[in-house]
C-alpha cells in the first residue's frame, strides 16, 4: 500500500480503509438496510426506564490480524434536558422571491450584469496558455476524464469562430431555464469599486440534483475557493494570513446576514479557519514562501427544538468562485445526464474576513414537514456499545500487514441527521444519531506514523443501532 497524504486525505475527508473481516448479512440487525416504518415505530414506543448515558467510555481491542486496533477514551456529549425528534424533510427548490432576495442583499444597489456570456478569442487563447503550462509541468494529464492535448485540439476550434469582443448585458432577475435537466438559474455579476468581479448564482437542479446558492467577493480575483484547514498540516514556508475579526464578531456578521435573507430555523454549527487551498496545494513541495488568504467560515445547519443538525464535512458548502461557465474551466466537460442525484444535506457557510461578507453558499434547502415524534426512545447506549465495538472492526480492517492502523476514539456525541427515506430521492426523516469522532493513525513501517485528526469514524441510528451510510443516507 502506497503512503497517503495525509493533508489532502484530511481535507476531503476520506477515511475508511477498504473491507475485509466482517461481511453484512441480512440477518444482522446493525448492517442490513433500515426499514423506516420499524425505525419510526421504535422511536415512538414508550418506556418507563429512564435514559442513562455515562459521561465517558473507555475500551481497547484489536482485530484478530492484530494491524487493527481501537483505543476508546470518549466523552459521552448527549443534553439530557433535549427531547430529540423525528421530523419529515423533503428537498426543495428556490422561488423567485427568494432569488430577489438574494439579489437585492448581494448587489446592494449595483447592477448585476450577465456571467453566462459567450467566451471571447482571447479567453480561449488564455486558456490554452494555462493548459500548455499544466501540460509542461503534469505531462498530458486529464481533466474530467479527457486528455489536455484534446481540449487544447477543440479549444483551437472553437476559438475560430469565437467572437473578438463580448457586448456586456444586465442579468435576469428572474429565475431562467437552464442545462438539459429542466433547471432554472440567475448567473451574474457586479462591477467592484477596485474593478474585482463578484459573482452570484442562484442554481436550481441545472447540473445533477444541486441546488445551490453561491455568492463571492474574494480579495484576490484569481482565487478559486476557500477551504477550512489545519494551519500544522502546512510546511514552514507556507504561511496563513491572520484574521483580525474575533470569531465571535464573525459569527455575528453572519447571523445578521442569513437574517437578512430570511432565512429561518438555521442554528450556526461550526466556526473554522477557511484558506486558499488552491495556493496551498500548489506550493507544498516547494521551498517558495507563500501566504495564504484566510477567513472564518460560519456553517449554518436545520435547527430542530434548538438542536442543530449534523453535516458531512465532505459535502459541507465550499465556498468557490464562479462555475463550469468560468474561464478557469474552460474546456471542461460536464455531462449533465452523468451526475449523480445526490442529495446533499442542508447548510449554509458564510465566509468573513476582515473586510466583512466574501463569501455565502447555501446549498440544498429543506421544505420542513410535520414532527412525526417530539421525543424519541433511543436505543440503549449497552447496545450502541456493542455496535461501536463491531462497526470499527468492520468498516476499517485491511488485508495489508505491512499497515497498521489505530483508531483513537475521542468523542461520543447525540444529534439529529437526515436518513434518506426507503425507496425515496427527495424526501427525507431528521432522526437522532449517535456521531463517533477521533483520530486515524496509520503505520507504515518506516518510523513515522501519520495521523488524520478529528475524522468522524462511524454514525449509528440513535433509534434502531443501524449503521449510516454517508453515501445511502446523508446524500
Amino acid at each position: 500500500m502506497k503512503k497517503k497524504n495525509v493533508f489532502v486525505v484530511g481535507l476531503i475527508c476520506m477515511s475508511m480503509l477498504s473491507f475485509s473481516g466482517c461481511k453484512a448479512t441480512p440477518k444482522d440487525a446493525t448492517v442490513v438496510k433500515k426499514d423506516t416504518n420499524q425505525m419510526v415505530a421504535k422511536a415512538v414506543s414508550k418506556s418507563n426506564t429512564k435514559y442513562e448515558v455515562p459521561s465517558n467510555y473507555k475500551d481497547t481491542y484489536t482485530n484478530e490480524s492484530k494491524n487493527l486496533k481501537v483505543n476508546i477514551d470518549a466523552d459521552i456529549v448527549r443534553d439530557a434536558s433535549l427531547n430529540y425528534p423525528v421530523v419529515e424533510v423533503e428537498k426543495r427548490e428556490f422561488t423567485n422571491d427568494e432569488a430577489k432576495k438574494f439579489i437585492d442583499t448581494f448587489t446592494n444597489g449595483k447592477e448585476l450584469y450577465n456571467a453566462d456570456v459567450a467566451v471571447t478569442k482571447s479567453d480561449i487563447q488564455n486558456r490554452i496558455i494555462e493548459l500548455k503550462k499544466d501540460m509542461n509541468e503534469n505531462g498530458d494529464s486529464e481533466i474530467d476524464g479527457m486528455k489536455i492535448s484534446k481540449i487544447i485540439k477543440e479549444l483551437k476550434v472553437k476559438m475560430q469562430t469565437a467572437p473578438a469582443t463580448v457586448k456586456r448585458e444586465l442579468a435576469s432577475k428572474k429565475l431562467v431555464p437552464y442545462g438539459n435537466n429542466g433547471g432554472s438559474r440567475v448567473y451574474g455579476y457586479t462591477e467592484e469599486a477596485d474593478h474585482r468581479k463578484a459573482y452570484l448564482l442562484i442554481d436550481n437542479s441545472c447540473v445533477g440534483n444541486e441546488v445551490e446558492v453561491r455568492y463571492t467577493n474574494f480579495p484576490d480575483p484569481e482565487q478559486v475557493n476557500y477551504i477550512p484547514a489545519d494551519p500544522s498540516q502546512y510546511p514552514k514556508n507556507i504561511t496563513i494570513a491572520p484574521i483580525k475579526i474575533s470569531k465571535d464578531d464573525a459569527k455575528k456578521k453572519a447571523e445578521e446576514l442569513v437574517k437578512k435573507l430570511g432565512i429561518k430555523d438555521m442554528g450556526v454549527n461550526s466556526i473554522e479557519t477557511a484558506v486558499d487551498y488552491n495556493k496551498g496545494q500548489e506550493n507544498m513541495g516547494s521551498k517558495k514562501k507563500v501566504t495564504l488568504n484566510s477567513a472564518y467560515e460560519v456553517v449554518f445547519t436545520r435547527s430542530f427544538k434548538g438542536i442543530v443538525t449534523n453535516y458531512d464535512t465532505a459535502t459541507c458548502s465550499v465556498v468557490r468562485l464562479g462555475d463550469k461557465n468560468t474561464l478557469k474551466v474552460i474546456g471542461d466537460k460536464t455531462d449533465d445526464n452523468a451526475v449523480s442525484e445526490t442529495w446533499e444535506t442542508e447548510n449554509i457557510a458564510v465566509l468573513v474576513d476582515d473586510s466583512g461578507i466574501i463569501g455565502f453558499h447555501y446549498n440544498s434547502p429543506y421544505k420542513v414537514g410535520k414532527q412525526i415524534i417530539d421525543n424519541s426512545r433511543l436505543l440503549k447506549f449497552n447496545d450502541v456499545k456493542k455496535v461501536i465495538k463491531k462497526m470499527l472492526i468492520c468498516q476499517n480492517e485491511n488485508d495489508d500487514d505491512t499497515v497498521k492502523l489505530e483508531l483513537k476514539v475521542k468523542k461520543i456525541s447525540m444529534g439529529l441527521q437526515k436518513v434518506k427515506e426507503k425507496n425515496e430521492k427527495t424526501k427525507a426523516l431528521i432522526v437522532p444519531v449517535w456521531t463517533i469522532t477521533g483520530d486515524q493513525i496509520y503505520d507504515y513501517g518506516d518510523g513515522k506514523p501519520q495521523t488524520i485528526k478529528d475524522m468522524k469514524l462511524l454514525q449509528i441510528n440513535g433509534v434502531d443501532g443501524s449503521v449510516i451510510s454517508s453515501d445511502e443516507d446523508m446524500n
